[in-house]
């Protein structure tokens, strides 16, 4: 039998949030970034310092952002492929 998963409502929301403006950041990214493949350790430091400079007087809201993309980025693997955008 499968796990089950559940999620509070608020944790589901801020992880739309965080993989959201996670995607805007890869969109003004250069070079442009079209996979997540294309995703290292570089771009994520940029991801926070741009996080950083953004989102100064905010740390609980950056800390919320940072720590729901990392739960989204450590649930892709081989076997959960992302999906092709439309």
């Amino acid at each position: 039998m499968a796990a089950v998963f559940r999620l509070m409502p608020v944790t589901a929301v801020l992880g739309v949030r965080a993989v959201t403006r996670f995607g805007r950041f890869l969109a003004m990214s250069t070079p442009p970034v079209e996979r997540l493949d294309q995703v290292d350790r570089t771009l994520l430091e940029r991801y926070l310092a741009f996080l950083h400079s953004e989102l100064r007087h905010t740390k609980t809201i950056r800390n919320h952002l940072i720590g729901q993309l990392n739960l989204f980025l450590g649930r892709r693997t081989p076997a959960t492929p992302v999906p092709a955008q439309q």
